[in-house]
């Protein structure tokens, strides 16, 4: 086992980016994987709720960074998501030693399949030092003017400084969304699409009461198809 390393990344904040990077690690989980998401986005923490894991924390990414404690200290193992493992990010804001994220990973990689970087929107220091490590990016946008011309900037920053590829993740779709709708959102993105996840008014509610996805919603769905894609395996590109 040797973990292939996700970066979860988007341009603006507020588009979903930690919540597909805990439900995809659900997903992939669910394929029998095991999983590792790890916060890089320092006083906006937020997968510990997601993962129900809040009340576990002692350690942080920052702890481990800066050789506080062993990576093992600060895992917690979600009781929502079987095989999905946390690494949170701090809680108050600071600047993280990112450039022994390197040496973390290659400790942790023979205990996971999958290791997700859930990075600070935009392309700060956690962004940077994430796509030297990462083998594939995704790249979650909302369908607006703004989110997708800030995703341009960094899939272009990633095509031009790094070797990591792009994969484009359209969050909050509207289910009367057209195929001409989400070609536009690819070119001004300039990135493949890899997924298109629901509008969902449910997903609010099931955060803030704590509790899982419905595995026979369109959500649930929509995330199992892209860490099938993840996977490699040959789903179609639908609207889910």
């Amino acid at each position: 086992m040797s973990a292939e390393v996700w970066m979860v990344a988007s341009g603006k904040g507020g588009t979903g980016k930690s919540t597909t990077a805990v439900f995809c690690a659900a997903a992939l989980a669910e394929r029998g994987k095991q999983v590792l998401v790890i916060e890089l986005d320092c006083g906006l923490r937020s997968v510990d709720l997601l993962a129900g894991v809040a009340e576990q924390v002692v350690f942080d990414i920052e702890d481990v960074l800066s050789g506080w404690c062993p990576p093992q200290k600060a895992i917690c193992q979600s009781p929502f998501y079987p095989g999905v493992s946390i690494i949170a990010a701090p809680y108050s804001g600071q600047q993280l030693h990112i450039d022994t994220l390197g040496e973390v990973l290659d400790s942790l990689k023979d205990c996971y399949d999958f290791i997700l970087l859930d990075v600070a929107a935009g392309m700060g220091q956690a962004f940077q030092g994430a796509a030297t490590v990462s083998t594939g990016a995704l790249l979650v946008l909302t369908a607006d003017p703004v989110a997708l011309r800030d995703g341009r900037l960094v899939s272009e920053w990633l095509y031009n400084n790094s070797s990591v590829v792009p994969r484009l993740v359209l969050n909050r779709i509207s289910l009367t969304a057209t195929t001409m709708d989400l070609d536009v959102c690819i070119d001004t993105v300039a990135a493949q699409l890899i997924a298109v996840i629901p509008e969902s008014p449910q997903l609010q509610q099931t955060v803030l009461e704590q509790k899982t996805v419905n595995k026979q919603s369109r959500l649930w769905l929509a995330y199992s198809n892209l860490a099938g894609r993840i996977c490699k395996e040959d789903i179609p590109l639908l609207m889910e």
